[in-house]
């Protein structure tokens, strides 16, 4: 098994993780010998991309495991910020979930959330979240473009200390999607949709039942 750690400050409990190398990385969607820049990628476990870092497998299954406690943290600690507007609830639910499934709304809202996933998972999603929703669906997402991952990789060396925030902020861009993807999704869904480009390099897409 892959250790880990349990430790209390401040009257909180703290988990810590262990991890080697690099349990994720990028990947080539297609094979092209990494010529460089590349953007057309997705986010994998390097145990499928690499056969020499099998090994991470379970390191990874261990953390995601873990990261169920540091979801529920982060719920909790936005109920804390949200506690003087009682119509304000939230929830914690895994999106493949049969729980997701029974849920009852009238617009589904999904900022900076579908470049997490596979295009697959990203129809799975979108399609329950129109046949559920009332009035709509609204999806703000990120543009794979080069401009805006070389602008934010110069403006975030100034204005943004944290490295890892850096990283983060340039992974997510070339996670980001090309418009032609998104009408291929749309396509696929066979839904009445709009794509409009909005300043700072993101799209606006909604779906209206």
């Amino acid at each position: 098994g892959v250790p880990y750690y349990l430790i209390s400050h401040n009257k909180k409990d703290i988990v810590i993780g262990a991890a080697v190398g690099h349990l994720f990385g990028l990947d080539e969607k297609k094979k092209a010998g990494w010529t460089y820049p590349v953007f057309d990628i997705e986010w994998k476990a390097t145990s499928e991309s690499s056969k020499g870092a099998a090994y991470t497998k379970k390191y990874a299954s261990t953390l995601k495991k873990l990261a169920k406690d540091a979801n529920e943290f982060t719920v909790n600690y936005a109920r804390q910020l949200s506690k003087e507007y009682e119509e304000i609830t939230y929830e914690q639910i895994d999106v493949f979930s049969k729980d997701f499934e029974e849920l009852e709304y009238d617009i589904a809202l999904a900022t900076l959330f579908i470049h997490h996933f596979k295009e697959k998972e990203i129809i799975h999603i979108l399609k329950l979240m129109n046949d559920t929703a009332k009035v709509g669906v609204i999806i703000n997402d990120l543009q794979r473009h080069k401009l805006a991952y070389y602008l934010f990789k110069i403006v975030s060396s100034f204005l943004v200390g944290n490295e890892m925030v850096q990283h983060d902020g340039l992974l997510s861009i070339l996670r980001g999607f090309k418009r032609k993807e998104l009408e291929v999704i749309a396509n696929k869904l066979n839904r009445k949709n709009t794509i409009r480009w909005k300043w700072a390099f993101r799209y606006q897409w909604i779906f209206k039942n």
